[in-house]
């Protein structure tokens, strides 16, 4: 039987719900079977895990587990209903977006202007991850890939998409002539009559604001996807799975 958690290590998981911990401790909160176990998978750094004592968990845990009440998981837990697994794992040091193997990485890319909601952005995760598209970039307005609800949004994905957080005009600068760049907008070409090539990068802008315009000019051109019934908008998210499906051919 693993130890109990301390409450000196309960205030610390709890605390992580907020970034400037976060970025404190270098540590994140990872909550659930699925999303542990991807963890797991991926051979996360994991500083600890704390589970409920149940017995029929798929897979076996690490010497550094510790036990928990379902009370002491509800204190740390940032969701509503408290699983009964969570890992707090360490951050990945990452690649520098300007290394060469991001800006000539043989995939297609979404670099995202000023997302600030955390689970559009942990969705767009899962999207990379699901069509091959290892290297997401984002400029420095975006919500921090590493909030609670980003990492339970990407649904383990988090683990498989390396997230790159940069100056994203400068950045576009920097792309090798033929990596072509499209900016998604409503009143851009449509979509199936684009020529994305191999490798595009696809700027997708903030839910609010779309991109601004400094981030539009740099790219080459800008691509919509028409609206053949009601509603007023996409979700950037749904946007993200729609271009992906486009840049991928399938």
């Amino acid at each position: 039987m693993h130890e109990k958690i301390s409450n000196r290590a309960s205030k610390l998981i709890k605390s992580l719900q907020q970034k400037k911990y976060r970025d404190l401790h270098g540590l994140f909160v990872v909550e659930g079977v699925k999303s542990v176990g991807e963890a797991f998978a991926a051979k996360a750094d994991t500083a600890e895990v704390v589970y409920t004592g149940s017995d029929d968990l798929p897979y076996p845990l690490p010497g550094n587990a510790v036990t928990a009440t379902e009370r002491e998981m509800a204190a740390m837990s940032s969701l509503k209903t408290p699983n009964r697994i969570l890992a707090v794992c360490r951050k990945a040091k990452g690649t520098d977006a300007s290394d060469a193997e991001v800006l000539n990485a043989p995939h297609p890319a979404f670099a995202l202007d000023g997302i600030s909601d955390p689970g559009n952005l942990g969705t767009i995760i899962r999207i990379c991850d699901w069509f091959g598209m290892p290297h997401l970039i984002c400029d420095s307005r975006c919500v921090d890939v590493y909030n609670p609800k980003t990492v339970q949004a990407s649904m383990g994905s988090i683990f498989r998409v390396a997230v790159h957080y940069t100056d994203l005009a400068a950045w576009l600068k920097k792309l090798p002539a033929e990596r072509p760049v499209f900016s998604a907008d409503m009143n851009g070409d449509p979509i199936g009559e684009a020529d994305f090539g191999d490798r595009p990068v696809v700027i997708l802008g903030s839910e609010a604001h779309g991109i601004s315009e400094g981030i539009a000019s740099l790219s080459g051109k800008t691509v919509s996807i028409p609206r053949i019934g009601g509603g007023e908008s996409l979700n950037v998210a749904v946007s993200a799975a729609i271009f992906a499906a486009a840049v991928r051919k399938v």
